[in-house]
């Protein structure tokens, strides 16, 4: 019997097409039941007839006998099934990722080890087909195209971690990892899709503080927006004076929320992460700095025309624009070195809108600018 089954098996290593379906599934049947009954089965010709019947039904699409037979590969089969679930199309619904996780379970594969493979072999498979994340800073025009399929590949390799708590961890160092490379490269789209992906449990918690700040970075990149649909909205000369009320105080909450958030992601000296080890995540101290050189100058210069833009409406407004560098120059937070990279220095345009708003104080009739900072 063993020279038949390594005959069958040299036979399969010539391709699927080599023998019918049938006789590799009658083969692969006999394998597993001599070894049921304990008898000698050539190891080699065994995984070799195994995998042969297991492609036969990944190409039928037989998810549900898929994990059964690949269980019957012994150390190989965590892998091999990791291998088939990476395979699996890109837009596969949540549910039945879950119940692929579910099978493996039950045929006494070690889930979280699959979960993690699986989306390993993912995240490195759509790398090698990304750009590398080095050269000149993306500029904000060109930050709001959308995800590539290949950039969707890869944040959806973090939802194979999501599915049991026993992987959160791991999600969370590849979340980071993920979002690391789409800021960087100025891809919005793609990172914003994986934050909004993630349970609140691993976006709101302290105790994630890298990932935390990426989700409240968002929280801060997106309030221009809305602010410039509430300004859109103001009734004028043409509304009542209740509606003009109501429209201040909504335009003053939302701005006042984004001041605060502004200030605490800018405070908190974002990405800004120490290390006991020097040597510690080099690379990742690098992408870190890439990224906070390519958006705090724009949540600098974009809280700075909010605050000037609305001092008609709120007059003090005007001098919060003028305390607002002496937050940027405090050496506590760093803030002004990200407005220095390789690309240039962005100072000088931000100094210029903090000159006009000296200007704008001076109009007002203050004569005296610094007691408009301090007053």
């Amino acid at each position: 019997m063993s020279e038949v089954l390594s005959l069958v098996a040299e036979r399969l290593n010539g391709g699927l097409d080599t023998m019918r379906k049938n006789w590799i599934r009658f083969f692969a049947h006999l394998c597993l039941f001599l070894t049921i009954i304990q008898q000698p089965v050539p190891v080699t010709a065994s995984a070799v007839i195994l995998e042969g019947y297991i492609r036969v039904l990944e190409a039928e699409d037989q998810r549900d006998l898929v994990a059964l037979y690949v269980s019957a590969l012994g150390d190989n089969a965590v892998d091999r099934y990791a291998a088939y679930l990476a395979s699996l199309p890109d837009d596969l619904p949540y549910d039945q990722r879950a119940d692929a996780l579910k099978l493996a379970r039950q045929h006494n594969l070690v889930v979280e080890r699959v979960a993690v493979a699986t989306a390993d072999l993912i995240a490195k498979k759509a790398i090698k087909e990304l750009p590398p994340l080095r050269g000149p800073l993306p500029a904000p025009a060109d930050m709001n195209e959308e995800a590539t399929p290949i950039e969707l590949r890869l944040v959806k390799s973090v939802e194979w971690l999501l599915f049991n708590q026993e992987t959160w961890e791991t999600a969370i160092y590849q979340s980071n990892a993920v979002l690391r490379y789409m800021l960087g490269m100025g891809r919005l789209h793609a990172a914003r899709l994986l934050v909004s992906s993630l349970p609140d449990a691993l976006t709101g918690s302290s105790a994630n503080g890298e990932l935390l700040g990426y989700a409240r970075f968002f929280s801060v990149w997106d309030a221009p927006s809305a602010l410039a649909s509430i300004v859109s909205q103001n009734p004028g000369e043409d509304g009542t004076k209740s509606e003009q009320k109501a429209w201040e105080q909504e335009y003053k909450s939302v701005l006042d929320d984004y001041y605060d958030m502004a200030l605490e992601l800018l405070r908190v000296y974002w990405l800004g992460l120490e290390y006991s080890d020097s040597n510690e995540r080099k690379r990742e101290k690098v992408e870190q700095m890439r990224i906070r050189q390519i958006y705090v100058p724009e949540i600098v210069l974009a809280l700075h025309r909010e605050l000037y833009d609305s001092r008609e409406v709120f007059p003090a407004n005007l001098r919060r624009t003028l305390q607002l560098p002496n937050i940027i120059a405090d050496s506590r937070y760093s803030i002004f070195r990200d407005f220095v990279s390789p690309d240039g220095n962005r100072m000088p345009e931000y100094l210029a809108g903090v000159r006009e708003a000296g200007i704008a104080v001076l109009g007002a009739g203050v004569s005296d600018p610094v007691q408009a900072v301090v007053g």
